[in-house]
């Protein structure tokens, strides 16, 4: 299993209030930006995760530094907080 990734307050605070629907979070290597997705992406030769259904939230590219290209798995957002249902 992946070691578990090591949040501040303020991101465990943001990942709280990311919409529901978006299960997964990971970072691109190309650009370094960060994403959240539906389903659980895959990582792709183009140097990025990929799946249908995801959003940039580039705004966060300053946090989130331990999330990084070179992860073996994107994050499961429901392993770190609970969040409200739909």
């Amino acid at each position: 299993l992946p070691k578990k990734k090591q949040f501040t307050d303020d991101e465990l605070s943001i990942l709280r209030n990311i919409d529901t629907k978006y299960k997964w979070l990971a970072r691109d290597e190309y650009r370094e930006i960060l994403y959240v997705y539906k389903e659980k992406p895959e990582k792709t030769e183009d140097r990025n995760w990929y799946s249908e259904g995801w959003c940039r939230i580039g705004i966060y590219n300053h946090l989130f530094k331990c999330i990084q290209w070179e992860d073996e798995e994107p994050v499961f957002i429901d392993d770190y907080v609970e969040r409200g249902a739909e």
